[in-house]
């Protein structure tokens, strides 16, 4: 099972911990607050992260070839197979 906690949160959340634990000692209490907050966090990044992948201009469809052409390559395959297929049964006819 893959863990909703990314690492570049993770290392943050543990500098800012040892960073509350030697300058501001008063604040630590604040600690426990940080392991309810890195789940959170971490799904924020990742969120920010695929929105910017999503954003390069490109368009899932784009990728994607012509439909006829698609269908053409399909046949080909299909009557490429089907010779194979011919050709197999009338050897073991043999």
């Amino acid at each position: 099972m893959k863990c909703c906690l990314n690492r570049k949160v993770l290392l943050g959340l543990g500098a800012i911990a040892i960073a509350i634990f030697f300058f501001a000692p008063s604040a630590r209490g604040a600690l426990p607050l940080l392991l309810v907050a890195a789940c959170p966090v971490s799904m924020m990044v990742m969120m920010s992260g695929m929105s910017k992948m999503g954003s390069s201009g490109k368009s899932c469809l784009a990728d994607q070839a012509d439909p006829q052409k698609t269908i053409e390559l399909k046949d080909a395959e299909i009557a490429r197979l089907e010779a194979m297929l011919h050709n197999n049964t009338k050897t073991n006819n043999v």
